[in-house]
């Protein structure tokens, strides 16, 4: 799977760049989130998590000056962080036009759904311990390098298998003759744009997006990949195919769903009036 980056240079806070920049939050079980309607000062989301970068236990994540708000969710209750990243959306950009404080969008992807905060100021606190603002020791070029990698040779394996000189246009039944299922087949053309999203200018960027957002795939990852390129690249045109699209999407794409609709979002942004 393919997972979102951060759309913003590391914030110089301690704290974000602790707890959200490398996820180490990952896995994480959502006890309870509380926002007050009238107030909207603050979020405050408890979990249960820690591990491979921060000790075990139950935090306090707060969320200052919260602008926006959402979680979206199949099964809130028992919820678990799978991700989270630094968003440089249309969204963002509409409350910081209205703010004298910068503001940050995040977004934590969960394992059924997301919760998107955009806020100015973030702290966190442990239950019955103290909080380690110490640095992780990860290299960002490091994880950089193995992402690329990791695409890469997923790209070329299934590559290995095509027996044809065009396998952005080949038939979905010649994948299967070839031992290549639904999701073997959208991770190869979801892996095919994040390549060419590193090597090509962005014109082919979007003819390859395009191309791939009108492919009969069974499943959603490319095609979400598509339209999230359309939304860095694309322009109105795009927007009927990527309407299409949404409503294809089964309801409980809750977070590919808000990928398209970001990337609407964005084409409407930079589209005359």
């Amino acid at each position: 799977m393919i997972n979102f980056t951060h759309e913003i240079p590391c914030p110089d806070d301690r704290a974000m760049r602790k707890f959200f920049w490398h996820s180490p939050f990952h896995d994480a079980r959502i006890l309870s989130l509380q926002y007050d309607e009238d107030d909207r000062s603050s979020v405050i989301l408890r979990i249960d998590g820690g591990g491979y970068a921060v000790r075990r236990g139950v935090y306090r994540l707060r969320f200052h000056g919260v602008q926006h708000f959402c979680h979206v969710a199949e099964h809130p209750a028992s919820d678990r962080i799978y991700a989270t990243s630094f968003l440089d959306s249309a969204a963002l950009h509409r409350e910081q036009a209205e703010s004298v404080k910068p503001l940050y969008h995040l977004r934590i992807e969960t394992w059924s759904g997301y919760i998107d905060l955009i806020f100015e100021r973030f702290s966190i606190r442990m239950e019955g311990g103290r909080v380690d603002y110490r640095p992780l020791d990860i290299d960002d070029a490091v994880v950089a390098a193995n992402r690329d990698r990791r695409i890469r040779q997923t790209h070329a394996e299934a590559q290995a298998r095509l027996a044809s000189d065009q396998p952005w246009n080949m038939d979905v039944d010649r994948y299967h003759a070839l031992g290549l299922d639904e999701d073997d087949l959208d991770e190869y053309h979801a892996c095919g744009l994040w390549i060419a999203a590193q090597e090509e200018a962005p014109a082919e960027i979007v003819a390859r997006a395009r191309e791939v957002l009108h492919l009969p795939l069974r499943k959603f990852q490319a095609r979400t990949w598509a339209a999230y390129l359309l939304g860095l690249h694309g322009s109105a045109e795009d927007l009927p195919a990527l309407t299409q699209l949404l409503l294809t999407l089964p309801s409980w794409h809750t977070l590919d769903k808000r990928v398209v609709l970001d990337a609407m979002e964005r084409i409407h942004e930079r589209t005359p009036a």
